[in-house]
């Protein structure tokens, strides 16, 4: 939660709800930050405790979504742009950051 204060993001939503989305929403699910929603193209299939939406349908607004999806960023990237007006965010690079600081 810290590098999404840093950035002063309050709401995210997290772009893939597999592992990797799971476990950053588990981490972040009773901090400061609130994780509004997932995205997911396999929603139906989400076992989350969260609304997680398929990019065909209409969104809330958030300050930032994270991509967990590692090799399909700049696509995914793009797609998400022409939805939601926000920050988006690498897993990868929050992770590096927070190597760096460390």
């Amino acid at each position: 939660s810290d590098y999404f204060k840093k950035y002063n993001y309050n709401t995210i939503a997290i772009y893939g709800m597999g592992k990797l989305g799971k476990h950053l929403y588990n981490e972040l699910n009773h901090g400061e930050i609130q994780v509004s929603f997932g995205i997911d193209q396999n929603s139906e299939y989400c076992d989350c405790e969260i609304k997680v939406y398929t990019l065909n349908q209409q969104m809330p607004e958030v300050d930032a979504v994270v991509i967990t999806i590692i090799d399909q960023y700049a696509e995914i990237g793009r797609l998400l742009s022409g939805k939601l007006n926000c920050s988006m965010i690498t897993i990868e690079e929050i992770l590096q950051e927070l190597l760096l600081d460390h």
